[in-house]
């Protein structure tokens, strides 16, 4: 699944009418609510507030007055399309005066979506392994945070203590790569697995 992490909109416009395409990122469903009083706020005077969501295995879509299976439908099968997932996207409509149709009307919604999340930045959840890297000060401590951002470590906590204390996380961490970097006596200690958001990288065939 992918993930969005901040919010994004987007502005699409055909035959008068303007169609705001919204995107946000859901810690929990109370929030659909409060994100969609927000964008009516904003947007008093707009046609229709259609709306879908996706969070884990629960899924809504409202086409707020527009032709059934015109609006909301549509999007929530774009959010799927993408395999998103804690996910909320509004789309607002300004009537420009020119009825679109059914189908013309559908297109419009999907693409003004689409174009938009085209635009946003995706990220996955990744479970990494999280542990505690302890080593003296007669070490290089600039030189090996430099290794550990090269070879993608998190560095979750710094702490200089009578030593240093180094909370670091990755998919997997081989101990003596560690150690190396160092000389003189080293600890390293198992601190479980940390949940964290890692920019989506598409597979090319």
């Amino acid at each position: 699944m992918k993930y969005i992490l901040q919010p994004y909109e987007y502005r699409y416009e055909i035959q008068k009418s303007v169609f705001l395409s919204y995107v946000f990122p859901l810690k929990n469903l109370e929030e659909v609510k409060d994100y969609l009083n927000q964008v009516k706020k904003e947007h008093p005077k707009a046609t229709h507030y259609c709306y879908a969501y996706v969070f884990g295995s629960v899924m809504h879509s409202s086409d707020d007055g527009e032709p059934s299976g015109t609006a909301g439908r549509p999007m929530l099968g774009v959010l799927k399309s993408k395999a998103l997932d804690a996910i909320l996207a509004i789309t607002v409509r300004y009537f420009g005066g020119i009825k679109l149709g059914a189908g013309s009307l559908l297109r419009s919604y999907v693409q003004s979506l689409s174009e938009g999340l085209n635009k946003c930045d995706f990220y996955e959840k990744k479970y990494l392994k999280k542990v505690e890297f302890i080593f003296d000060y007669s070490n290089n401590t600039d030189k090996i945070l430099r290794y550990l951002y090269k070879n993608g470590f998190t560095i979750i906590k710094k702490e200089f203590s009578d030593k240093v204390h180094l909370v670091i996380a990755k998919e997997e961490i081989i101990e003596k790569n560690l150690t190396d970097q160092v000389s003189g006596e080293s600890e390293i200690i198992n601190q479980g697995e940390s949940e964290s958001f890692v920019p989506f990288k598409e597979i090319k065939e």
